[in-house]
């Protein structure tokens, strides 16, 4: 009987190291600049950069602001265990522990996909690992990351798929070409939007001045008498006639006719009245803005499930939205209700993960759905926790 339970609790034990947990951080700014804090308020990377990597500032602002000789840094967001940044227009990269596994030397670089990331030395794109070696030379004139073992490449002013190895899978034909989704990708291809199938043989013929790619079976697409919605033989869901069409959530998508917003459902038929601005449907609701010029919210019957009366006011998510009034935030939820006590916020952003970020006269801090501080505001400025790395526990 011991040595039955003697078993039980190694193969529990075995289960228990093997499960894995996310390690999650968060970018956040002081007074020494950008850096990852960790969800025990500890620093990952210490706050050391300019700028998040994900504001967009060309060179020539840059030098504008700062001067030619600057050392202006970014740093971005984590993938596939790794975070780039730059410092003087060189890239490396960071691991999930923190260490600057890859010091900065490329001209530029990408996310890691697959253990592998695309960096430029010179004019040239190729790929290296996470030890910063080389696995497929620079030869290309641009590339993606991978995906499913597949990553585009431009050579010759046409783009192509290639594989790990380097080698073409879809040869470069193509004026511009996107990642396969739901097994076809969409490519242009003598001037027009069509798609393809993983040998690169046209499932559904180039034919639209613009296409997106595909989602729970269907595309949006434009035509000369509009946008519409193919399903994946290329037949019309919804035929093209929009000015605009936003993506289909619970069968509902947001249209503009003449200059003022509808819903309709996935024929193509319109169920709402017109609205002056109307957003996609999140979390069962979508929020509009009447004649008033005031926020407020429908459910999917096209109901009002708040009145409109807000300034502005946000998607809800996990029945929590955030509205401004008089220029302050606050939380509310789907019947209204001021939540955390009827706190208010400098500035305040969507829950993530089940955590917000805020603003009070102290700084920027996070809160979680309960209103509780997770962090109390001490930053500059901060952005959402992502994950860096699924380790084992």
């Amino acid at each position: 009987m011991n040595i039955q339970v003697s078993i039980i609790f190694i193969f529990l034990a075995q289960l228990i190291s093997n499960a894995t947990c996310a390690q999650e951080a968060a970018l956040a700014k002081t007074n020494k600049g950008w850096g990852y804090i960790r969800e025990d308020n500890t620093w990952l990377i210490p706050p050391q950069f300019r700028e998040p990597e994900d504001k967009d500032v060309a060179t020539e602002v840059i030098e504008a602001i700062y001067g030619p000789n600057d050392p202006y840094s970014t740093i971005g967001s984590f993938s596939d265990g790794m975070v780039r940044y730059s410092i003087l227009k060189r890239w490396g990269f960071y691991n999930y522990n923190g260490e600057n596994v890859i010091k900065e030397k490329f001209d530029e670089a990408r996310d890691f996909s697959e253990s592998l990331a695309a960096v430029k030395m010179g004019i040239k794109w190729g790929f290296i690992n996470k030890s910063g070696e080389w696995i497929i030379k620079p030869i290309y004139q641009d590339v993606t990351g991978f995906r499913d073992g597949i990553a585009l490449a431009r050579l010759n002013k046409r783009w192509g798929f290639i594989n790990k190895s380097g080698n073409w899978v879809i040869d470069p034909k193509f004026n511009d070409a996107f990642r396969f989704k739901e097994n076809l990708a969409r490519v242009k291809y003598n001037g027009v939007w069509g798609y393809i199938n993983i040998t690169g043989g046209f499932k559904i013929a180039a034919a639209f001045k613009s296409a997106l790619g595909f989602s729970d079976g269907i595309a949006k697409v434009e035509t000369d008498d509009g946008f519409g919605y193919i399903d994946t033989l290329g037949n019309y869901i919804v035929k093209p006639q929009f000015q605009f069409i936003g993506p289909f959530f619970d069968s509902i998508a947001r249209v503009r006719i003449s200059g003022r917003w509808y819903f309709v459902n996935q024929s193509g038929k319109v169920i709402s009245k017109p609205y002056f601005n109307a957003e996609d449907f999140s979390d069962g609701a979508a929020r509009v803005r009447d004649t008033t010029l005031r926020w407020g919210y429908i459910n999917k019957e096209m109901q009002w499930m708040l009145m409109p009366m807000y300034e502005y006011a946000q998607d809800f998510v996990n029945g929590i939205a955030r509205v401004r009034e008089t220029l302050k935030w606050h939380y509310i939820d789907k019947t209204g209700k001021h939540l955390f006590n009827g706190e208010v916020f400098q500035k305040a952003e969507d829950f993530s993960n089940g955590l917000a970020r805020v603003k009070t006269k102290d700084g920027w801090g996070f809160i979680k759905e309960n209103g509780e501080w997770f962090i109390p505001p001490q930053f500059d400025n901060c952005k959402n926790f992502q994950h860096i790395f699924e380790t084992a526990k």
